[in-house]
């Protein structure tokens, strides 16, 4: 299954393995050009941006 991905063997000195821990991850809407144009331009003339919902922040256990 490494192969799939790294296009390479498990036993590859080149490769490392990170673990990470992690208490929350961001995400962002993609795809709308005008509503990250309204956010841009919202954050720049320092208006609420809230009601957009661009990006959501995710509490992990």
């Amino acid at each position: 299954m490494c192969e799939a991905f790294l296009k390479t063997g498990y036993d590859d000195p080149d490769v490392i393995l990170i673990k990470v821990y992690a208490e929350a991850a961001e995400y962002w809407k993609s795809g709308n050009l005008a509503e990250k144009v309204m956010y841009m331009f919202k954050r720049i003339t320092n208006q609420d941006t809230g009601e957009l919902n661009l990006n959501q922040t995710v509490e992990l256990e």
